[in-house]
């Protein structure tokens, strides 16, 4: 795939976060061998994504991601983004806090073969953890 069909993939996969839809944001998107560049041990495949999205929209139902920055080629998609929702769920132990946050995050994708193969991802935990009181 190109810079072109890249850039177009993880813009469906940015849709599938702003509508809510765990299955649209794995859909299509993430090859079933992803692997999470940030950990070795996990979470990898289409389980670990899973999860990951789940804990983020049960906490943050109402979440909607904005592009920033995104840059393409033919094989990583890099994005600055903003995200804003309101914590009506648990995240990560943390009970839900009726909280209006907004945080921001750098995500780089490894494409292959039409899919996300690998996701490195830096999210402003500090910043969000903090609204959350």
């Amino acid at each position: 795939m190109g810079a072109v069909e890249n850039r177009e993939l993880v813009c469906r996969w940015i849709d599938g976060w702003n509508a809510n839809d765990t299955a649209a944001v794995l859909g299509d998107v993430y090859a079933e061998d992803w692997i999470d560049g940030d950990s070795a041990q996990g979470p990898h495949g289409h389980d670990g994504v899973r999860a990951f999205v789940d804990a983020y929209l049960g906490a943050f139902p109402d979440l909607q991601i904005k592009i920033l920055q995104l840059v393409a080629d033919d094989e990583f998609v890099a994005l600055r983004w903003s995200a804003n929702g309101t914590h009506t769920g648990p995240l990560y132990g943390r009970p839900p806090s009726m909280a209006s946050v907004s945080f921001t995050g750098h995500t780089m994708h490894r494409i292959a073969h039409g899919k996300i193969a690998a996701t490195w991802l830096q999210v402003d935990t500090t910043g969000l953890f903090n609204q959350l009181r």
